[in-house]
């Protein structure tokens, strides 16, 4: 339990660093965010179409997925009364961070059900809690941390599992979880078929659980598209609809759309995809110290061949629950391809925030393939590197910022 508590004092630590210190106008799309947490604070509705047109380009997120913002609205309805004279910008913020810490939690539990008392227990939460990128994305209003926490508690109940098999109100309780994730972002509902099988593959009575999960994950989301699709003429995830009203605002040449980012054959889509996920501050525009990125994806290259030389094959996958982790890792990677290939958005790393707990799982375990020596050296180099890179990120961009102005 101590060591839970010292995560949780870290967790709040590094991001209040950034939620304190991170100027308004440098997070990816803030104000966009904003927008559309202020209004379901003070309606508590989701916008409408004819609503989200008159608001303006600030409002182009408006025809998203938007439960996200639930954490950042009910902080802020409660700020309102307790603290009038805060900003909503500021506790929004506070709304991002809590809304991230149920995934230090699920990932301290998920370690210890992954790895028992090995080494790797302790150090995937900690990678989870100096990972660069996520500790800048969760000191700032965004949807990308608690679609995290969620997805973070169903790959902990998914270890758990394959150790106690998965009951019906289990089950139903991680479909509530998806379909509250689906509902936050888009971008969860990549991973929802490697949960589906998780679900029966640990289900104490399969189909039962299979049902309950689905069961429960469609009561939340099919209302949600239902409506989007009466009211976006279609669109029922409302991607396509934000998307045309976004390239209104986007630069042109020779009168075609320019977007921001590489294309998909490019060396540079690939390239960004790692920056982002690992660590790429402001606008996108503020890189960390280039060889931490090329050391992160040494440790990701060293873990794949720990896999590859122990010849963990397909089916040793499938015993445990690192074959789940794997197909969701591919399939939410896969999705951002997609994403990329149909014009919706580019190669945002963070998109890959719903695979936190299997990423860094995946990593540890391919170390532990390469011994016990290995493994300490190979752990304690990638604390390190995300601890420095985060920090010194932090102290040369953010820390002499008067963020109350």
């Amino acid at each position: 339990m101590i060591w839970l508590v010292a995560l949780i004092v870290l967790y709040i630590i590094t991001r209040l660093a950034f939620l304190m210190c991170l100027p308004m106008g440098d997070a990816p799309d803030e104000l966009y965010h904003l927008t559309v947490a202020e209004f379901l604070k003070m309606y508590g509705r989701l916008p409408t179409l004819a609503e989200v047109k008159a608001g303006g380009d600030h409002f182009v997120y408006g025809t998203l997925p938007a439960l996200g913002y639930v954490p950042n609205s009910i902080l802020g309805f409660i700020g309102s009364y307790a603290l009038p004279d805060t900003p909503f910008r500021l506790v929004s913020r506070f709304g991002t961070m809590l809304a991230g810490l149920p995934g230090v939690i699920a990932a301290y539990h998920a370690g210890r059900e992954l790895f028992g008392r090995r080494i790797s227990s302790l150090v995937l939460p900690l990678l989870v809690v100096f990972h660069p990128q996520l500790a800048f994305t969760e000191g700032y209003t965004n949807t990308d941390a608690l679609v995290s926490s969620l997805c973070s508690i169903n790959f902990y109940l998914v270890a758990k599992g394959y150790r106690m098999p998965t009951t019906v109100p289990i089950a139903a309780f991680m479909g509530f979880l998806t379909g509250w994730a689906v509902l936050s972002k888009t971008n969860a509902l990549a991973v929802v078929p490697a949960l589906m099988l998780a679900v029966y593959m640990t289900g104490k009575k399969p189909w039962q659980a299979f049902l309950a999960f689905c069961g429960m994950a469609g009561v939340l989301v099919v209302p949600y598209w239902l409506r989007n699709y009466f009211a976006q003429k279609g669109d029922v995830l409302g991607s396509r609809t934000m998307y045309e009203n976004w390239i209104k605002i986007l630069p042109r040449k020779e009168g075609q759309v320019v977007h921001p980012w590489p294309a998909l054959h490019t060396i540079g889509w690939w390239r960004y995809m790692l920056f982002d996920f690992f660590g790429l501050y402001g606008l996108m525009d503020k890189y960390l110290w280039r060889p931490f990125y090329f050391i992160f994806l040494g440790g990701v290259v060293l873990a794949l061949w720990g896999h590859i030389k122990t010849r963990y094959t397909w089916g040793a996958l499938q015993r445990g629950p690192l074959g789940i982790y794997a197909l969701a890792l591919l399939l939410n990677f896969a999705a951002t391809i997609y994403a990329t290939y149909s014009n919706t958005t580019g190669p945002h790393g963070r998109y890959l925030f719903p695979c936190e707990i299997p990423i860094f799982a995946l990593m540890l375990s391919g170390f532990e393939r390469l011994g016990t020596k290995a493994t300490m050296w190979l752990s304690c180099a990638m604390i390190g590197l995300f601890a420095m890179a985060m920090s010194m990120g932090w102290i040369w961009y953010y820390s002499m910022h008067q963020w109350f102005e």
